[in-house]
Parts: structure tokens; sequence; C-alpha cells
């Protein structure tokens, strides 16, 4: 199969920004492609992007004040990033990633566009036909950041994997925008000897819906980072009813002072919960609490 120059990254809402940054593209002589025009007729679209991934020389991902907000168009960044392809971030607006998406994208250039402007994909010509990248533009800018995330920054160069195994794990469901506080709590639990896994592990081309379904089906422990970003998640809502629908057992992590809406507290209010944000000034003292959830022990690593 041919290589593809570039790959269009894009929330659903802004399918005619990627149609005029495709037209533009093909213009200057360069391949482009982009769900659902270059999908193959019959194939599955994670089939085609997983083959597109495996032949694109360079990813660009238009973000704006909804593909920030997309989980799909975070994984196919952090899978960008895995395979340490050429990445250009073009910013709508004037948009700010969070603080995730500004891990992995600051160290790549980037060029700012207005959307009001009809003419706005041919402003990025200069970067994209540039030997490696090095006409002029601007860092993605840094959002404003907490204690842990900062925690997060300093201990990047430690890896948290899923985990991959068959011993008893557990799952661990939050929104994406929580990730600066969910990962460090993640990266202590592995140190602690506790299997993990969270759904950064999923390669590009799985199918999303039945992949996670998986994973909560056979996990044996399943923990909600609750917050207001993972009750206006429609994706970690549903993780946690099918983790009551299944029986497993579950805790509740708190990440700040908020109140589940009555339906959940009827479905979710006596379970075990824990505050994580009550004990900022006792770290210890929340590992601590955490380790006594029922049966939790049955996660560790036997090694």
């Amino acid at each position: 199969m041919d290589r593809i120059d570039f790959y269009i990254s894009y929330g659903s809402k802004d399918i005619s920004l990627a149609h005029d940054l495709k037209r533009f593209l093909l213009s200057l002589g360069k391949t482009a492609w982009m769900v659902p025009d270059d999908v193959p007729f019959g194939e599955k679209q994670f089939d085609a992007i997983s083959d597109a991934f495996s032949r694109m020389d360079a990813f660009i991902v238009l973000l704006t004040e909804t593909s920030i907000r997309s989980a799909w168009v975070m994984r196919e960044i952090s899978s960008a990033v895995s395979l340490k392809c050429r990445i250009i971030p073009v910013i709508f607006d004037g948009v700010m990633p969070d603080e995730r998406q500004w891990f992995y994208l600051s160290r790549h250039q980037s060029i700012h566009v207005s959307s009001k402007d009809p003419n706005w994909a041919s402003a990025i010509g200069p970067l994209i036909q540039a030997e490696g990248g090095t006409a002029q533009a601007v860092p993605v800018k840094e959002p404003p950041h907490s204690t842990e995330s900062e925690t997060f920054r300093k201990e990047q160069d430690v890896t948290v994997k899923p985990y991959d195994g068959k011993d008893p794990f557990i799952f661990i469901s939050y929104s994406h925008q929580d990730t600066a506080r969910v990962l460090p709590i993640i990266r202590r639990m592995q140190q602690d000897g506790y299997n993990v896994w969270y759904d950064e592990g999923i390669d590009p081309g799985t199918e999303w819906d039945n992949f996670i379904a998986s994973r909560i089906e056979h996990c044996s422990h399943f923990i909600a980072m609750i917050s207001k970003n993972f009750l206006d998640s429609d994706n970690c809502l549903d993780e946690l009813a099918l983790s009551r629908d299944l029986k497993i057992k579950r805790l509740l992590i708190y990440l700040e002072d908020i109140t589940l809406p009555t339906a959940l507290r009827m479905r979710h209010g006596r379970i075990q919960a824990v505050h994580h944000y009550s004990y900022h000034n006792n770290p210890e003292g929340f590992y601590n609490k955490l380790y006594q959830t029922r049966e939790i022990e049955d996660c560790k690593s036997r090694n």
C-alpha cells in the first residue's frame, strides 16, 4: 500500500474544517486521509484507521472547542505520539488544550488560525512543506496546572502502562480531562504492586466499545474517579453502569467535593468511597484508606 503524507484528526462537528484542509493538501500534490471519506467501502472503520496509521508520514490534529473534549481525538493523538511520527497541531481561535493534550503536543510546532478566515488552511502551507517542520510556528501554550499536574510533568519520563496479564486487575474509569490528577494515582498504585488497567492501552484500530466492555467484564475491581468531568461524560457513566450490571466490586474515588445526581446516588450511593480531595495534606492517608478496600489485595502482583 502507498504511504500517506498526512492523516487528519478532527472532532465530528469539525468535518467541514477537515475537508477544507484536505482540499488544500491535495492542491499541493500531497496525499491526505480522513474519516469517513477514505474508509474503503465494506471495510470496518476501525480497521481502516489502523491501516492508515501504519502508512502515515505525518499526523495533523485540528484542535477546536469541540475536538479538545473528544475522547477519540485524544486517543488518536496518543497513538500518533507512540508511533513517533511528525505531529502538527492546528489550534483554532486560541482554544486552550487541556493538560493531557499539552503534555503530548507541547514538543511539536503548532500553528494558530481563525475559523472565521475562509483561507485558514493556506496559512499552514509553509509549515507542512518545511523540511523537518522548521517553519515559523508557535508552541502549544501551557494550560494552568495544579500541584498534581506539576508532579505529573516531573514524572513524565516514568511510563504508566496499563496492566496486560491474566491475574486479577483493577479497571480505572476516568474522564480524560482529569488525566493529570488520575495518572499519579495509577502510577503510585502500580508502584505499590497493584495490577491497574486504564484505557491509554487501546490501539488505534481497536473497536473501542467492545474492548472497554471486555476489560470491565474481566476486571476484579472497578474504580470510578468521580468529578464534574466524569459526570458530564456519557462514556464514563456507561462504564459505571456496566460495572454495576455485571456486579463488579466497585469503589468511588472523589477527586473533588461533588454530589452524585439523585439517580446515581440511588444506584451507587451505598458502595465504598474515598474522598481524595480531603487528603490534600495527607497523601499517605489517602493510599492507606484506599488499600483498605474490601478484597482489593487480590489485585496485587503475585511476583
